[in-house]
């Protein structure tokens, strides 16, 4: 932990986040305000290079902003916040599961349509005019979140 007080613009360097993001978390409520300066300056502390951290791994493992001010709210009360995170992550596997159960049904479906004959050309495109996917899945039964999947640093997005 850094002993010495810290600006902004250092916090970001040592936790390798914008200082953007840095104003944005406390306007959320993910980090407390921090002590200002006779200038103004925000002083920060180790501790919100640890928190940041904590946010940090807690979106890799896709919890919301939100889930993540919940488990912060619970520890900031003296709490241990396990058991909810367990629930958390319980709930992740499942629209996990949920958009995996719904991907193999879309790339059996788009294996079929590679392999089908051409039909007569009617309206824009026969080979997606008779998809036999029908209305989408219920994905997001868990959750009205779309699932986003991280990995090599880049994000893809999934909505139902």
């Amino acid at each position: 932990m850094t002993a010495t007080p810290m600006t902004i613009g250092r916090l970001a360097r040592t936790a390798s986040v914008p200082a953007k993001t840095i104003r944005y978390y406390e306007e959320i409520g993910l980090l407390p305000a921090p002590p200002r300066r006779a200038s103004g300056y925000r002083m920060y502390d180790g501790g919100y290079v640890s928190r940041l951290g904590f946010i940090a791994r807690a979106k890799r493992l896709g919890l919301s902003l939100a889930e993540i001010g919940g488990i912060l709210r619970i520890r900031d009360r003296g709490a241990c916040p396990c058991e909810h995170v367990k629930g958390l992550l319980r709930e992740r596997v499942e629209r996990i599961d949920a958009a995996v159960a719904e991907l193999g049904r879309l790339r059996t479906e788009l294996v079929r349509l590679t392999r089908a004959k051409r039909r007569d050309q009617v309206g824009v495109c026969s080979i997606i005019e008779h998809t036999d996917l029908g209305s989408p899945a219920p994905v997001e039964a868990a959750s009205s979140r779309p699932l986003t999947f991280r990995s090599s640093g880049r994000s893809t997005l999934m909505a139902g």
